[in-house]
């Protein structure tokens, strides 16, 4: 933000209590990709956010914005902080398009062991792009610009 760049992270306290365990708080009015998935079997994140607008075309538009902004600083946080284990299920929505991350168990370049995994530059999936009206789109270029922009803001901050 003092960069003049509104990315739209969304702020949840949590406490460790193990190395294994901690708790966090409940972000009300919030589905995970992989639920929504399960409730909308064509075009899942469009047909949550046209639900949960009521169909009023102003707040879908604002819902895909703040979606816009905060999957573009999410992509180049989790990018930067190396963090893994990212799946459909760790991956929330908040009813009006505040997009996050959930479960920090790998961080730095640490992945779960066993899986195949390997670290991609940024970790977002189709569903995520098909809202946007896929790569070709004047959404995807804003997403892309976003990027783009966040990286340049932290660029030279040490």
């Amino acid at each position: 933000k003092e960069k003049g760049l509104d990315l739209h992270f969304s702020y949840y306290p949590l406490i460790a209590c193990t190395n294994d365990d901690g708790l966090l708080q409940f972000i009300p009015k919030a589905m995970t990709i992989t639920d929504i998935k399960k409730e909308y079997s064509t075009k899942p994140i469009e047909n949550y956010f046209r639900k949960t607008s009521g169909q009023d075309k102003e707040k879908f538009a604002k819902q895909l914005d703040i979606y816009i902004h905060s999957v573009a600083g999410y992509s180049v946080a989790t990018y930067l902080l190396g963090i893994g284990d990212r799946h459909l299920e760790n991956l929330m929505i908040t009813e009006d398009g505040h997009f996050y991350h959930i479960d920090f168990g790998f961080l730095f370049g640490k992945e779960p062991p066993g899986k195949g995994y390997i670290a991609s530059k940024i970790r977002i999936h189709t569903s995520m792009i098909e809202v946007m009206g896929g790569v070709d789109s004047v959404h995807y270029k804003k997403f892309e610009t976003k990027t783009v922009e966040a990286f340049m803001a932290l660029r030279n901050e040490r």
